[in-house]
């Protein structure tokens, strides 16, 4: 089983702000969250996988999840109540997120053969990438 622990730097954004948007972030804290660099730190032993965004020095909240498991989580941008599961299929963590009212989300975490992630989002026919250069413990 591919172990995704580690600290990312997030790199090279294609068509992030059109998903943003499509999952309800204003434009003003996209503008914010463009000029900082941002950091996932994912954490992942045995079935159990957390997820923490990190900008500056300044953690903007921690995810955490059993592999393979559904759960009920309120989705941070838009606070639509929604069913969560995050699945490992060979290389790749999936994270479905279904709204009781909206449209379903998925995001994939990509591991590449040079350690590095690529992360893939999907809202409806809006799909954005961006790569994640894992840092040096």
């Amino acid at each position: 089983m591919a172990n995704f622990s580690g600290k990312y730097l997030v790199e090279n954004k294609e068509n992030v702000g059109a998903f943003l948007t499509a999952i309800g972030v204003g434009h003003a804290a996209q503008m914010m969250g463009g000029m900082m660099k941002q950091q996932i730190v994912i954490e992942q032993e045995d079935n159990k996988v957390s997820f923490t965004t990190v900008v500056g020095s300044f953690s903007l909240g921690a995810r955490q999840f059993t592999l393979g498991e559904s759960k009920d989580e309120t989705l941070k941008h838009s606070n639509l109540e929604a069913k969560v599961l995050l699945e490992l299929q060979d290389k790749k963590l999936i994270l479905t997120e279904t709204p009781k009212d909206g449209l379903q989300r998925v995001i994939t975490k990509e591991m590449l053969e040079n350690g590095n992630l690529k992360e893939t989002s999907q809202i409806g026919d809006i799909v954005s990438t961006c790569t994640l250069k894992k840092l040096e413990e």
